[in-house]
């Protein structure tokens, strides 16, 4: 008798702590609505170097930067590769402005982006890139 409610403790045990312990739960992706203006806007400012650097308003200086992007330093921005999934973006609206963020998993690289919707267009109005660049070994 005591051997099957040993065994019958025994199978209760592992049968809680397998429903103990869940799966890792499916992330999915948030679709936001985003305007058609903003996406056409975006897809020309990456692929038309004129149109990007007439959508920029000069300078930029985001706090803590050590750098003042002008048009004459302005590194042209491609359109945006994930890299097999080691790099994510999300768009936050807020009214006329979105707000962007580009990153990496691991956390290493952030890239934030401020559009502004303006009487004449879009316009990048704040740029900022966080990296941990770590020290590097002797």
């Amino acid at each position: 008798m005591k051997n099957i409610i040993l065994l019958f403790l025994c199978f209760f045990l592992f049968v809680s702590c397998k429903k103990g312990s869940p799966e890792q739960p499916i992330v999915e992706n948030e679709v936001i609505e985003i305007e058609k203006d903003f996406v056409d806007f975006y897809e020309t400012f990456h692929i038309d170097s004129i149109f990007q650097l007439s959508s920029i308003n000069f300078p930029l200086h985001a706090p803590g930067d050590s750098i003042t992007w002008t048009e004459h330093n302005w590194i042209l921005h491609k359109p945006f590769d994930d890299f097999d999934g080691k790099f994510r973006r999300e768009f936050t609206p807020a009214g006329k402005i979105m707000l962007e963020r580009i990153y990496d998993a691991n956390g290493f690289f952030n890239m934030h982006r401020r559009w502004a919707k303006l009487t004449d267009g879009w316009k990048l109005m704040y740029y900022k890139i966080d990296a941990y660049n770590p020290p590097e070994q002797e």
